[in-house]
């Protein structure tokens, strides 16, 4: 069995429903970080993405200017 990671908390958000006390608390917890950890990452990929797409906007204009300086 294959699970994407939103579908692996909550399945362990799921089965901790039938575990012990302290086991519940401990799978809901791993959970829970699983969870962050997976949004904190997806944030920093599109910030890297914004940033790469940023610098090449830029590195274009760049270029653009070099040649129109050559040209003069």
């Amino acid at each position: 069995m294959r699970l994407t990671t939103r579908q692996l908390v909550a399945e362990a958000h799921q089965a901790a429903r039938s575990l012990p006390p302290e086991s519940a608390k401990l799978v809901t917890e791993l959970a829970t970080r699983l969870d962050v950890t997976r949004a904190a990452l997806c944030e920093s990929l599109s910030e890297r993405d914004r940033l790469a797409a940023d610098a090449r906007r830029n590195a274009g204009e760049v270029v653009s200017t070099l040649h129109h300086v050559a040209a003069k």
